[in-house]
């Protein structure tokens, strides 16, 4: 099963009502692939995630790990970018 961004459209009702369905589809799949800027979403139906920066692979692992090391990248980019203004 592929997927990209599968909880991020509607209003509340309609979010629900997605995520259900789509975690029974997900729970009979023997694989997923998923493309997300949700880290919580990831960390939740996620084993191993693979991180890309820029179309490379940046960094592969377990879910919290990674998306821990995605966080951390992302405040000091942020901070950078304060301090540059």
């Amino acid at each position: 099963l592929v997927v990209d961004e599968i909880f991020s459209a509607g209003d509340l009702a309609f979010q629900e009502k997605a995520r259900r369905r789509m975690m029974n589809v997900i729970d009979k799949a023997s694989i997923l692939i998923m493309a997300s800027h949700d880290l919580v979403t990831l960390a939740e139906l996620c084993d191993r995630v693979i991180w890309l920066d820029h179309g490379r692979i940046r960094d592969v692992g377990p879910a919290d790990e990674i998306t821990a090391k995605y966080q951390e990248h992302m405040q000091i980019a942020a901070e950078r970018a304060a301090a540059a203004a």
